[in-house]
């Protein structure tokens, strides 16, 4: 439950803080709505992706890595506040983590039977919702106590205990079957979606 709120949580940080990210890295403020966009984009490709890999003999060191990358990009995020490039590559590290729902999911099915594994799919499923949704005040919160970089540096302690949480409780999957990956499908997917959302952003000033 730790990882799947964590991933959620981190990944939404950061409506609030686009005009101070407009302000401080001096972009426009449809610009600085990349900062979400990205971690969007990233979460919509990395979900299949990581429950494909949570669904075969990959899964412990495919949560590990994502809740790495998670607290990479939080530490990218936090030291680059007047960089907009270092903010977009940030904010994409941190959209991993969306993708840590299905595997957690996964992990459930394994662990636990019958109505307790019914219960703590349910769980998981609204703590994902309601983790996206705790963002969006937390980030104003921490903004207003702690600055833009407050908030992404309590993105990284978070994905830290998780990934604390994760290499304890993250059962290994070694002995099932390879999974294959579909690797172009997903970046035709990805480019697909890119065009979208820049079509979406950017058409009006186009």
């Amino acid at each position: 439950m730790t990882i799947t709120l964590v991933g959620a949580v981190v990944s939404s940080l950061g409506a609030p803080l686009i005009p101070a990210i407009a302000t401080s890295t001096s972009v426009s403020l449809a610009s600085a709505q990349w900062t979400l966009t990205i971690t969007v984009l990233v979460a919509v490709v990395a979900t299949p992706l990581m429950g494909a890999l949570g669904d075969g003999r990959h899964r412990r060191p495919a949560v590990l890595t994502a809740l790495a990358l998670v607290a990479a990009g939080s530490v990218i995020a936090a030291l680059g506040t007047t960089s907009f490039p270092a903010l977009l590559l940030g904010r994409s590290l941190e959209g991993v983590g969306l993708g840590l729902a299905p595997v957690t999911i996964a992990v459930a099915g394994d662990v636990f039977s019958g109505e307790r594994r019914t219960r703590t799919v349910a769980t998981l499923s609204i703590v994902n919702a309601a983790g996206v949704g705790l963002g969006y005040p937390l980030t104003g919160t921490l903004a207003q106590l702690a600055g833009i970089s407050g908030a992404y540096w309590f993105g990284a302690v978070a994905a830290l205990i998780a990934l604390a949480a994760a290499w304890s409780v993250v059962p290994s999957t070694r002995s099932r079957p390879d999974k294959r990956m579909d690797l172009p499908g997903a970046l035709l997917f990805a480019l697909s979606i890119t065009a979208l959302l820049v079509a979406a952003s950017e058409g009006a000033s186009w």
